[in-house]
C-alpha cells in the first residue's frame, strides 16, 4: 500500500472511532466499513486527476468523466501480470455476475495499463474479454498514468527493462470513483469476489445518484 493510502486508512479508523464514541454513524459507512478489505475515504474524495486515456476502441476516457447515476471501478495494471491483475479482474467479473441488473447497470469497470508499450489495444481487448466483454481498458503515456495514479494515492513505476527481465511495479488496489471521478474508497489488494459482491450494491446505493 502506498504511504498516502496508508495515511487515508488511518484517518478512516480514527473517523469511525469518533463516530462510535458519539453514539451515531452513517448507516452506509458503517456497513461498508465492515466489509473485509474495503476502505472508505473520509471527508472529501481524492481527485480526480486531469488527463485521459485512449480506450482500446479508439475513444477517450477521462478520470473526471464518471457520469451521474453511476460509479466506476478503476484498476491500474497490465495484461501480462502473472497473478494479482488477472485474479482481481476474475474476482470482479464473478462478483458482478451475482448482483442485480439494477445495480449492474450503474457500474462501469475501467482498466488503465501500467505497461502501455506492450499493452496494445488488441491485447487489452482480448485480455479483458476473457473476464467480461463489458470491461473497458485504455492506455496513455506511462508518465501521465503515473501522475494520474499518484493523485489517487496509487504508486506506479515505469517498467524496468534489463537483458533478462521486464518488471512492472504498480499498486494493486481497486478504486471506487463516484460521479465526477473523485475516489471515495478502495478495495485492498485481492479483497476477493465475496467482498466485491457485498460492497458494490451499497456503493451504488450511496454514490450512484
Amino acid at each position: 500500500m502506498s504511504r498516502r493510502l496508508a495515511m487515508v486508512a488511518a484517518m478512516v479508523a480514527v473517523a469511525l472511532a469518533a463516530l462510535t464514541g458519539c453514539g451515531g454513524s452513517d448507516d452506509s459507512l458503517s456497513a461498508l466499513s465492515g466489509i473485509k478489505g474495503y476502505v472508505e475515504i473520509p471527508d472529501e474524495p481524492l481527485g480526480p486527476p486531469p488527463g485521459s486515456v485512449t480506450e482500446a476502441d479508439g475513444s477517450s476516457w477521462s478520470y473526471d468523466g464518471v457520469p451521474a447515476g453511476s460509479i466506476t471501478l478503476l484498476y491500474f495494471g497490465y495484461t501480462s501480470c502473472p497473478d494479482v491483475c488477472p485474479t482481481t479482474m476474475a474476482d470482479l467479473a464473478s462478483a458482478l455476475r451475482k448482483v442485480d441488473e439494477s445495480v449492474l447497470s450503474k457500474v462501469d469497470v475501467q482498466f488503465v495499463s501500467t505497461d502501455p508499450n506492450r499493452d496494445t489495444p488488441a491485447q487489452i481487448t482480448r485480455w479483458l474479454s476473457g473476464f467480461d466483454p463489458t470491461f473497458l481498458g485504455g492506455r496513455a503515456d506511462i508518465n501521465e498514468v503515473i501522475d494520474a495514479a499518484k493523485v489517487y494515492g496509487i504508486g506506479i513505476e515505469p517498467p524496468q527493462v534489463s537483458d533478462d527481465d521486464y518488471q512492472v511495479t504498480h499498486g494493486a488496489q481497486l478504486l471506487v470513483l463516484a460521479p465526477g471521478g473523485g475516489m471515495v474508497g478502495y478495495f485492498q489488494e485481492l479483497s476477493g469476489a465475496d467482498a466485491y459482491t457485498e460492497a458494490i450494491p451499497m456503493l451504488v446505493d450511496k454514490y450512484a445518484r
